[in-house]
């Protein structure tokens, strides 16, 4: 049993590190390779990365950047509520999709800038830990959800890894919401 919520980040974010960091390791070893291009290499490797990806591409809400807990899996569906730590991973992907080539660097860094701003700005925190589940719409709380040490884990993981690959602002507000906590 841990006993210490701080070991428990510490957990969190090496976990979270380790899986953006294989998922972006895969990616680069198949664009330096000779011949190949980004879309290819181990077939269920490269369409599990990319059904990943696409998640939290086409989930995120495009004036939050907030991605759905889930979503319908055949079709589409209407349901809003985000999950802080769903976030998190999407902004870890935005990473893995430049270095597959399935979106554009310029893309990726707008929709890192786009979450971090409205989590900095209109994203109600305690002390800067964040409720777990949100309205990706508007950021508001939604069903009395608690405050997650563990979602906000996940989240600043997330950031931490885009502020890195990014730079310049990503890299600030990413910062700023690490050090409010």
């Amino acid at each position: 049993m841990l006993h210490s919520s701080r070991l428990y980040v510490r957990l969190t974010f090496s976990l979270a590190a380790l899986l953006c960091w294989t998922l972006l390791c895969g990616a680069r070893a198949q664009r330096s390779s000779a011949g190949i291009s980004a879309g290819t290499g181990p077939i269920v490797l490269t369409d599990l990365q990319l059904r990943a990806f696409e998640f939290f591409w086409f989930e995120a809400h495009p004036s939050t950047g907030l991605v759905k807990d889930r979503a319908g899996n055949v079709r589409g569906d209407d349901y809003t509520v985000a999950s802080v730590a769903s976030s998190g991973f999407g902004l870890a992907a935005l990473p893995v999709g430049v270095e597959h080539g399935w979106i554009r660097r310029e893309q990726g860094e707008r929709r890192a800038l786009t979450t971090l701003r409205f989590v900095r700005d209109r994203l109600a925190h305690e002390h800067g830990w964040l409720f777990h589940f949100v309205d990706r719409k508007t950021g508001e709380r939604v069903w009395k959800s608690e405050v997650s040490s563990i979602d906000t884990g996940l989240f600043l993981a997330g950031a931490l890894l885009a502020g890195e690959y990014f730079g310049g602002e990503v890299k600030k507000l990413a910062g700023d919401l690490y050090r409010r906590v």
